[in-house]
């Protein structure tokens, strides 16, 4: 019986002595050996909320711009915000790595604090954020969960209005994250941080701004028609905010540190590129993940719909448009290349080149997915009765009976009722399922856009005299080998790990059906020495 090659472990809770081989792709430190470190000021710069809110009002900004040009100091008349970020790590006693990769991860929240934004999301401190952090650090990972700056009005009445609104609060979250990153740079030696090795991660709103952050890099690129209001005055004033750099501008205290803003990788759940015309050949490899039916983010070509109105704001681009031409401009050939060949991908590329029926009226009722679409994992869910009963993030997670969940967005409605509409079953479980995939699925091509130690590409080292049986299975599933097995894990077709026996110090075992359905599994078997198969078998 033939073992299919996997490029990656799913080696969970084994002894160091082999699971640091597989860093990165793989947990290989315990929750117990990971320290956060919280509120971590980056940056302060000016507060774009309301003066009721601890910011300032239009007016006074106003006021504020025809002082600074007569000589005064920014900081004297407007109200500032202090940034910060979290800093999750494999504590230094325990990881022998002085140069260690940096994840930055951008939250959700439509550039509005929890409950102003309709939900409970939106914040460095979601639950969903904690759990993604998480993982990384026992990955292996340096995870930085930065906070930006919130501040527009989405329910401005003219579409103009909230267009040029929503873009200005992007722009303004590039530059806080281009100060995150340069201050990240700047504490290297105090958390061990590779500067040549910074991905971004952006979820949801954040994914937009992951996706500008990498992209936005020429100033013309902000002069597009649809960025220029009908007074024929761009939406985004760069004498007022700053240049791209985020170094300058009337209303931008950051200044240069020595550092430099630039980042290696760019992976993005939800968000869409502003446009196209951003994306050119040489950009950092991009790594996507999205629902097909997403409502808010368009997954090709579309208008961006705002969560807490449903208000149209501009057209953009999704993981199905982007992801196409990262990867025919050769950005995305560093992990190509590979051919990985693994049970996420392939879950993957069952969606690649098929059409499945759509939210929108004919004839725009169906969505084709694209082909050769390796670096976008696209999610198909149950197409909803209308468009924003759809699923556009089905790993948000929040706890339904916490404060924020509980404060009503409208008479009767709460922020979990109002964002459950697209989540409807919305539990730990679930964005922990999500996520799981979405790691096994990035993490071999992150770790090659990073250029990290790996052994992807490599046949797996067959565990010797390995006999699994009988195959197909009625009920359970019989194990013997020449090695010592100490794990098994069992994955769907889909992906989804089903079943894992670990510390099983045998070479003999049998394995119980129990609740295991009907179909074809994918079964990991790793030996005490490291050596591992993978056997396609099926229970009926």
């Amino acid at each position: 019986m033939k073992s299919i090659i996997f490029t990656f472990s799913v080696l969970l809770g084994l002894s160091a002595s082999y699971a640091q081989d597989d860093r990165y792709l793989t947990e290989v430190f315990t929750d117990s050996e990971i320290e956060i470190t919280t509120n971590v000021t980056y940056g302060s710069n000016v507060n774009f909320m309301p003066a009721s809110a601890g910011g300032n009002d239009p007016a006074d900004l106003g006021a504020a711009i025809a002082a600074i040009m007569g000589g005064a100091s920014l900081d004297t008349l407007v109200n500032f915000i202090d940034l910060k970020m979290d800093i999750y790590q494999p504590k230094q006693t325990v990881d022998t790595l002085t140069e260690r990769p940096v994840i930055l991860y951008i939250h959700t929240g439509n550039f509005l604090p929890p409950a102003v934004n309709g939900s409970p999301t939106g914040s460095k401190d979601d639950l969903m954020a904690v759990e993604l952090c998480t993982q990384m650090a026992r990955r292996g990972y340096v995870a930085i969960a930065a906070s930006y700056r919130h501040g527009w009005n989405p329910l401005l009445p003219d579409e103009e209005d909230r267009t040029k609104g929503l873009l200005n609060a992007v722009y303004r979250a590039i530059h806080d994250i281009k100060q995150a990153v340069r201050y990240t740079k700047s504490e290297a030696g105090t958390y061990n941080i590779d500067k040549n090795k910074i991905a971004l991660f952006g979820m949801g709103s954040g994914g937009y701004v992951a996706l500008a952050y990498s992209t936005l890099d020429e100033p013309e690129e902000l002069l597009l028609d649809k960025f220029i209001g009908t007074d024929t005055i761009p939406f985004v004033n760069t004498t007022i905010s700053g240049p791209i750099s985020g170094i300058g501008g009337l209303l931008n205290a950051y200044t240069s540190n020595g550092e430099t803003d630039e980042i290696h990788a760019c992976v993005n759940t939800g968000g869409a590129l502003a446009d196209t015309s951003w994306l050119a050949v040489g950009d950092v490899p991009m790594i996507a993940f999205q629902t097909i039916r997403d409502p808010f983010a368009p997954f090709e070509e579309g208008i961006v719909k705002v969560p807490t109105t449903n208000g149209s704001v501009v057209e953009a681009f999704g993981a199905n448009t982007f992801i196409s031409l990262a990867n025919s401009y050769g950005n995305n050939d560093v992990f190509r290349d590979k051919n990985i060949s693994d049970i996420y991908t392939s879950a993957a590329e069952l969606h690649y080149g098929m059409k499945y029926a759509y939210f929108l009226p004919a004839p725009n009722d169906s969505i084709l997915v694209k082909e050769d679409m390796d670096g976008m994992y696209p999610f198909l869910l149950p197409l909803g009765a209308s468009r924003f009963a759809n699923q556009g993030s089905p790993w948000d997670w929040w706890d339904p009976t916490s404060a924020i969940a509980l404060v009503e967005v409208a008479p009767g409605i709460t922020t979990h009722m109002a964002a459950s509409v697209s989540n409807p079953d919305m539990s730990e479980t679930k964005c922990k399922t999500y996520f799981d995939t979405i790691q096994n699925y990035l993490q071999p091509r992150l770790v090659l856009s990073l250029d990290l130690p790996n052994n992807i590409g490599l046949e797996e080292q067959e565990i010797a005299g390995l006999q699994a049986f009988p195959n197909p299975i009625k009920n359970n599933l019989t194990i013997r080998s020449d090695e010592t097995i100490e794990a098994i894990f069992i994955y769907d077709i889909s992906g989804k790990m089903v079943k894992k026996l670990l510390s099983l110090d045998k070479n003999y075992l049998i394995v119980p059906r129990n609740d295991i359905e009907s179909g074809v599994y994918f079964v990991k078997i790793i030996a005490e020495n490291g050596n591992s198969s993978t056997l396609k078998l099926s229970w009926y």
